[in-house]
């Protein structure tokens, strides 16, 4: 059924070359039915990539929040997650050179999808950046986690930006609206609490220095991971000049408003 779906889009493709460019040559339609499938081929690998990313975070704060250690210990799990980063980069580059070859050999290019997703695989790419530096910090910081009000936040916040991985695969497979719109609703919260914690972390004077470190220094990598979660979800939403923008699209009608209004000339 799937394989069916997907040949009936393929077919309404080429009919759409032809009925909206009537001076389509027979090289442009089959570039469609040709050129087309490698333009899919590198959003599933983007797809992919996410997949990944999810993974590596998750095993990394599973080591660092929780009382349970990586197998083999805290160097193992560098190791392992620095190669995970190494596979997410082969995927940015495999993605760069098969968007090269599908615009510089495709006669009829889907430019605006091709530049969105150059686009979203740096966002991919800096997410694998930021888990292996929160890797790293399980070499610095060994000790348990102690069980106080900041640990439980910030334990909050790796389940929102869990929720958040989640829909954001959902909605970047299927183009899901709403599911995109979620993972806005989710960082808009992380942020404003975040900036309460950071805040008070600030003021917390009975708190061991390095304590405050590390606090701060989960807080600030979360909230990275979180902007970069929120830039890919907007796929779903937003075109190309908008992409990984605050704030909604403006419309035609929203555009139309903020002109400016001619001044009237005084009469003399």
């Amino acid at each position: 059924m799937k394989k069916a779906k997907q040949k009936i889009k393929e077919w309404k493709d080429m009919y759409k070359i032809w009925r909206n460019r009537p001076r389509s040559t027979f090289k442009q339609v089959v570039d469609v039915y040709t050129k087309e499938p490698i333009l899919r081929r590198a959003f599933s690998e983007a797809h992919e990539m996410l997949k990944r990313d999810m993974y590596m975070f998750n095993e990394v704060c599973t080591t660092l929040l929780s009382k349970h250690s990586f197998r083999g210990g805290h160097s193992k799990l560098v190791d392992v997650i620095v190669k995970e980063d190494e596979r997410i980069n082969d995927y940015e580059a495999r993605i760069r050179k098969e968007l090269l070859k599908y615009l510089a050999e495709n006669s009829a290019p889907d430019v605006e999808s091709a530049l969105v997703l150059t686009s979203v695989i740096i966002d991919l790419e800096r997410l694998g950046d930021y888990t292996k530096d929160l890797a790293r910090l399980t070499l610095y910081q060994p000790l348990k986690m102690e069980d106080n009000e900041y640990t439980k936040t910030i334990k909050g916040y790796k389940k929102d930006i869990m929720k958040m991985f989640v829909l954001s695969i959902d909605s970047f497979g299927s183009l899901d609206k709403e599911k995109a719109k979620q993972v806005f609703s989710i960082n808009r919260g992380l942020r404003k609490s975040t900036d309460r914690l950071l805040e008070k972390l600030h003021k917390d004077e009975s708190m061991r220095p390095s304590r405050i470190i590390t606090y701060t220094l989960y807080t600030r990598y979360f909230r990275r991971v979180a902007a970069h979660l929120e830039n890919i979800s907007s796929r779903a939403v937003k075109s190309f000049p908008y992409l990984g923008f605050k704030g909604e699209e403006p419309t035609r009608k929203m555009a139309a408003k903020k002109k400016k209004k001619p001044k009237k000339k005084r009469k003399s």
